[in-house]
């Protein structure tokens, strides 16, 4: 079972979702996380995104944010320093 990594109690609150509203309509959209592949690019900068999860402690409030695709951000992370290393040769 799960606990707070601050507090240790395992009352976690797992559901909750981080949604900012949008526009005098209140259009809910899902936070996200993004890197650029090639962050110089003009255009094609090869966005990785992946959608910021939240666990929230329900004793204590201490807040954790996941994303379901740490592996995929690490490459894209990982091409964009290949990147720059290209451009900026030493």
């Amino acid at each position: 079972m799960a606990a707070c990594a601050k507090c240790g109690s395992p009352t976690l609150i797992q559901s909750a979702q981080l949604t900012p509203f949008h526009g005098p309509h209140g259009l809910q959209q899902e936070l996200t996380v993004q890197v650029a592949k090639d962050p110089m690019a003009m255009i094609m900068k090869e966005k990785i995104r992946s959608p910021l999860k939240v666990v929230i402690c329900g004793s204590c409030g201490f807040v954790e944010f996941f994303v379901n695709n740490p592996g995929e951000l690490a490459a894209a992370e990982a091409q964009q320093q290949k990147n720059w290393d290209k451009r900026n040769p030493s």
